[in-house]
């Protein structure tokens, strides 16, 4: 195989140019759909799933003569790509494609610019009783209306069918096909996609839609487009365990000065009349948060009829159920209603501005209902989260309330619980902002919140229908602010404030551009004073902003409500690439299976080469167990997994770690098919996978080198330890041909001294050699894609269920989780991580990984089609010429070396093993170039007669 590139140079002219010498399983197609989970002005995601393992293409542009391509990685069934860079307020073609012969065109459009008019639908109950033509003609006139995106509030699938997969989503597939593929889809989970006691239902929810998190696993999560706040609520699981992150994303939202518009969803209403009543534990958990920062509009579905409220201490509430499921009757003459009927419909609204026109229409088009609201937010903090001890400024608006003749207005500040208030005074008119503000000192024993409610300086008071109003304070902060990249910044946590108020240490985990957190672990936080912790950080050069959560003492964890938080830095000087674990050339050795009862590998050491990062672990501080850090490795005879740092937490734990590759096609979406030893596999039914799996390797605390030991025991139990081929070729778990596995203690690389005595017997590293003639592959190069991932678990089941950790090793994960904060014996679908092998290219773009390891740092480095170093070659040009691509000085050119008198000479040009450079010369440019010679091996070429001359590189595969 060979590629060429071509370069024109002036002087003596040089041509120019570039040439180019499964099993179905659980997977089942599904239409293309677009969603949002960064900035909707200029970023959309695309998904959609294919019946058998594939590269997913996107190609896209302002027009069908589409001028964009992007790939996946290849080799998967859940295809999710995201694109970037877009225009706002523009209508995007886009052509999905599939090498498995996929292939479908849509388009959707991306969010306008923020002074721009919004135009968004509601779309309510799909699945219920389901009546087709009801529900088709209320998609038909969606899609006829042409909003900019739709708000889906949830029942999309039918639980009845839950146990049959994909096919609870045929119906919402067939219906809504159109609508998807003319819009943004943004749904919301309802009790009809998440049916009880169905963790299947939940998880095909999840694995169907790409949502800003945390929705992945909680359901619930929010986005902006332009200056409205959507808020979406997850009313399949409790609503007390929302209240914190609805607390602080609805600060967020009202002190935000661009945002004018607070919406908040949720599928059960907290308030309906008529055949079905309003949800109480959602009333009673949220009303008094959403009055509190007077969220302006709170739209739940549900109940299968149109139910527009009269504001409830402030705030307006809408049902719009009728996108098709069986109608419901509401309640005629009751006084909550400002307008309420029984019909399929769908709620179209317009936003300018702080003007926003709500209609209810019909399926046949008739609008039955329209409400035009403008709003007038009464009160702003700033910041939007006040430190303790500095200073705040609360803004108030009273022209709309019972203090809008008062001159002055006064302000009423407490702390806390409101029983302790600390300022009562007048307050300035701010005549340019038209509203009332006052600037004051935040007490530094606060310890949870400011409140504050306005009065007249006498008697007539406005404290928000008896709620008041709220300032939640941030406990975390970075000084500078923002901080510099390349430079170093204090990173400050206020403990008092948070969930782990009594910790005796702090160690804050620190990401950088939206990384995962790093595998060397947190950074370990000094005592200032009291519950003040402080830590330096070393910000890095390519740094553009800061993620941090924190860790106490016990598993104690604040992640901000699940917000996290992220810093802006400033003034980034360089340039990084996300990192990507890589599969690198390595041949460790593993010793032979020791005598004894309880063998430890003396003399073993970790010699996997342990280049890029670790593979990812999720969530790890907050299980139990730790896996530690764990490389791949590759030679011509085996695939190598190996770590250290393993830590299971108890000798009644197990590590099970699974590895998919492609060349393996019977492959396992679950262990359900198989029984019988080992019981650490049969007893793992609530693991699912969103890739086909084909090995497990397990691993306890008790060594057992042997590499296939069903009844081995440790802990009292008998979990087996090894490695088990898991495809569905057979019921039973068969050991791996020619496998390997090696157990020992002791850190890092120092070679294993300790004999297996009862003391040392806890596994600290490991290694395990895949033999690639077990796997169907005649060498690593004949392998395309290879995935891992893993769990731990403990002894404990429930029927054939394992008590999982928190922690786990993937791409990502989603599950229910218990009261000790572990996905316990729920259902858990755990998304593989991928692990690049060098030849492969995880772009599509021609580039292998190998390459942009070597250049980037990564395979997951910049596109082909980029010009990375400013040169005038882009990166593919780079990598066929054998040029560097960040050096502007490493270019493919030629130049000449004058010859003696009037002889033309010499040229010349870079070098680079594995190509032939072809010279072709014309005398005139007016006749056409003419091939002279194929050069290996030498960069001269004797100039014979003058004239034009084109150089012509290839690339040969295998270099040579």
């Amino acid at each position: 195989m060979q590629r060429a590139v071509q370069l024109i140079v002036c002087g003596y002219a040089i041509g120019a140019g570039l040439g180019g010498v499964a099993a179905r399983g659980q997977a089942y197609p599904t239409p293309v759909r677009a969603s949002w989970r960064e900035d909707p002005a200029t970023t959309a995601v695309i998904s959609w799933d294919t019946p058998v393992a594939a590269r997913g293409t996107v190609r896209y542009g302002t027009t069908t003569n589409y001028t964009t391509t992007v790939h996946d990685g290849g080799g998967v069934h859940r295809h999710v790509i995201p694109l970037r860079g877009l225009i706002p307020g523009t209508r995007y073609f886009y052509e999905a494609t599939a090498t498995d012969g996929f292939a479908q065109s849509a388009s959707f459009q991306t969010a306008p610019a923020p002074d721009q008019p919004l135009h968004f639908v509601f779309h309510g109950d799909l699945q219920g009783g389901i009546d087709e033509p009801g529900a088709q003609g209320v998609v038909d006139r969606i899609v006829q209306e042409n909003p900019q995106w739709v708000q889906h509030l949830g029942d999309m699938a039918e639980e009845a069918f839950s146990d049959s997969g994909f096919e609870t989503w045929n119906v919402f597939f067939r219906i809504c096909s159109n609508e998807l593929a003319r819009s943004v889809f943004m749904p919301m989970m309802g009790n009809h996609d998440a049916a009880p006691g169905s963790d299947y239902a939940r998880g095909l929810y999840h694995r169907l839609f790409a949502l800003p998190n945390p929705s992945t696993g909680e359901g619930y999560y929010s986005h902006a487009v332009g200056p409205v706040r959507f808020i979406a609520l997850n009313t399949e699981i409790p609503a007390a365990d929302q209240n914190d992150w609805l607390a602080h994303e609805l600060q967020a939202a009202a002190n935000d000065p661009g945002n004018i518009w607070t919406i908040v969803q949720c599928h059960r209403p907290p308030y309906s009349w008529g055949e079905r009543s309003g949800d109480a534990g959602c009333r009673d958990n949220w009303m008094p948060i959403l009055t509190r920062y007077e969220a302006d509009w709170v739209v739940s579905g549900h109940s299968h009829n149109y139910q527009r409220m009269v504001p409830i201490r402030g705030v307006r509430y809408l049902v719009a159920g009728g996108g098709g499921g069986k109608l419901y009757w509401t309640a005629p003459g009751e006084p909550a209603h400002a307008f309420a009927t029984t019909c399929y419909h769908y709620v179209s609204c317009h936003v300018t501005g702080d003007v926003m026109q709500v209609r209810g229409i019909r399926s046949d088009g008739l609008v039955f209902d329209r409400e035009v609201a403008t709003n007038r937010r009464q009160v702003r903090v700033a910041p939007a989260f006040p430190l303790r001890g500095q200073m705040a400024t609360v803004s108030y608006r009273a022209t709309e309330g019972p203090l809008a003749g008062a001159n002055p207005v006064h302000i009423h500040i407490g702390q806390d619980a409101f029983t302790n208030a600390f300022d009562s005074a007048p307050m300035t008119w701010n005549a340019s902002r038209q509203r009332w503000e006052y600037e004051f000192m935040v007490p530094a024993s606060a310890t949870e919140r400011v409140a504050f409610a306005f009065f007249d300086g006498a008697d007539i008071w406005h404290n928000n229908y008896g709620y008041d109003w709220q300032a939640l304070l941030d406990r975390a902060s970075v000084w500078p602010a923002p901080p510099g990249a390349g430079s170093n910044a204090v990173l400050r946590y206020e403990a008092d404030l948070g969930p782990m108020p009594a910790t005796a240490s702090v160690a804050a985990w620190i990401s950088f551009n939206a990384e995962r957190f790093p595998a060397a672990g947190p950074v370990a936080m000094s005592n200032i004073a009291g519950s003040h912790w402080e830590c330096s950080v070393a910000v890095p050069a390519h740094a553009q902003s800061m993620t941090v959560h924190f860790q106490g003492d016990w598993g104690f964890w604040d992640d901000n409500a699940k917000r996290h938080w992220t810093f802006p830095v400033a003034g980034a000087t360089s340039r990084a690439w996300p990192p990507a674990p890589v599969a690198v050339h390595g041949s460790p050795e593993l010793t032979l299976n020791p005598p004894g009862d309880s063998p430890n590998n003396i003399g073993d050491n970790f010699d996997l080469v342990p280049e890029g990062p670790p593979l990812r672990v999720l969530d790890g501080p907050r299980g139990f167990g730790d896996f530690g850090s764990i490389w791949v490795n590759v030679d011509a005879t085996n695939l190598y997994l190996g770590g250290h740092g393993l830590n299971l937490g108890g000798s009644n734990n197990v590590m099970a770690l699974f590895v998919g590759v492609d060349t393996l096609t019977d492959n396992a979406w679950n262990l359900w098919h198989k029984s019988g030893l080992p019981n650490a596999l049969d007893f793992l039914h609530n693991v699912r996978f969103t890739e086909p799996m084909d090995v497990a390797i397990l691993l306890g605390d008790q060594y057992a080198d042997d590499p296939v030991y069903p009844t081995f025991t440790y802990g009292g139990y008998d979990f087996g330890q090894g490695i088990f081929y898991i495809g569905t070729n057979s019921g039973s778990f068969g050991h791996l041909t020619a496998a390997k596995l090696s157990q020992f203690h002791g850190t890092g690389t120092e070679p294993c001294d300790t004999p297996g005595d009862a003391l040392q017997r806890q596994t600290k590293r490991w290694e395990a050699a895949l033999p690639w003639s077990a796997l169907n592959a005649p060498g690593p190069e004949g392998v395309a894609h290879l995935f891992v991932c893993g769990v731990i678990a403990s002894a404990t089941v429930n029927a054939q269920d394992r008590y999982l950790s928190r922690a786990v090793l993937g791409q990502s994960v989603w599950g229910r989780r218990d009261n000790y904060r572990q996905y316990a014996f729920n259902t858990i679908y755990l998304e593989p991580q991928r692990v690049n092998l060098l030849h492969a290219d995880l772009h599509g773009d021609g580039l292998t990984n190998g390459w942009r390891l070597e250049h980037f740092g990564t395979p997951d480095g910049p596109p082909a089609d980029e010009d990375s170093d400013a040169d005038g070659q882009d990166n593919r040009a780079e990598e066929i010429a054998g040029t560097r691509p960040l050096d502007p000085d490493s270019q493919f050119e030629v130049t000449t070396e004058p010859g003696p008198g009037d002889v033309p000479g010499m040229l010349t040009w870079p070098f680079a093993a594995g190509r032939i450079y072809d010279v072709y010369h014309t005398p005139d440019l007016r006749q056409p170039f003419e091939w002279q010679a194929a050069v290996e091996n030498t960069n001269r070429w004797p100039v014979a007669a003058p004239g034009f001359f084109r150089l012509r590189v290839r690339k040969l595969f295998p270099p040579g």
